[in-house]
C-alpha cells in the first residue's frame, strides 16, 4: 500500500530532477571536462565581483564535479525538502499512532485519577463502618460522614462514565 506522503514525495523528486536539467546525458557531459567551461582557469581569474558568497576555489571544484552543470542551490532545496518531508512522515505518522491509540496521556492520568480518588472514598467509607461497628462514631456524625462520602463517590462516578463515554464516541 502506497501512502499519500509516498506520492506527494516521489512527484517533488521528479519534479526537481526535471528542474534541475539532471539526465543520463546531462551527467556524462558533465563529467567530461572541457576548457571553454572555465574550469581549468586558474582560481586568480575569477573576477571579485562575481565571487559573492563562495570562495573562487570553491566555484572551481564546484565546476570541476560531475554535477557542475547542474545548479548548486537545488541540490540545497532537494536536502532540505528530504529533511523537512522526513520530518513531517514521522510526526504524522506518530500523530496517527496516538491518535488510533485511544484517550491520550492527559486523559489516562484523569481516568487513572478518578479510578484512585474512587477507591479512596471506598476505604474511608468502610473505614467509617467499621468505626461505627467498634462504637468510635456517633450514628448522627456516621450518617453525616457516609452520605458525605456517598455523594462524592457518586460525582466521581458520574466523571467516569462521562469520561468513558467520551472516550467511545470519539470526540
Amino acid at each position: 500500500m502506497v501512502t499519500r506522503p509516498f506520492q506527494v514525495w516521489v512527484i517533488i523528486c521528479v519534479g526537481f530532477i526535471c528542474l534541475s536539467g539532471l539526465s543520463s546525458g546531462s551527467l556524462a557531459w558533465a563529467a567530461a571536462v572541457s576548457p571553454q567551461q572555465g574550469v581549468n582557469q586558474p582560481i586568480t581569474s575569477y573576477p571579485p565581483d562575481q565571487v559573492k558568497f563562495h570562495s573562487a576555489g570553491h566555484i572551481q571544484r564546484w565546476q570541476r564535479s560531475p554535477l557542475g552543470q547542474q545548479e548548486p542551490h537545488l541540490w540545497t532545496l532537494l536536502a532540505l525538502l528530504l529533511v523537512g518531508g522526513t520530518m513531517t512522515g514521522v510526526g504524522y505518522r506518530l500523530h496517527r499512532k496516538q491518535r488510533d491509540s485511544g484517550l491520550p496521556e492527559i486523559e489516562q492520568g484523569v481516568l487513572s485519577g478518578l479510578e484512585e480518588r474512587k477507591k479512596r472514598l471506598q476505604g474511608k467509607l468502610a473505614n467509617l463502618e467499621a468505626k461505627l461497628h467498634r462504637g468510635e462514631v456517633s450514628q448522627a456524625e456516621y450518617a453525616q460522614k457516609s452520605l458525605t462520602y456517598r455523594g462524592q463517590i457518586d460525582l466521581v462516578e458520574e466523571r467516569l462514565i462521562e469520561l468513558k463515554d467520551w472516550k467511545e464516541g470519539g470526540q
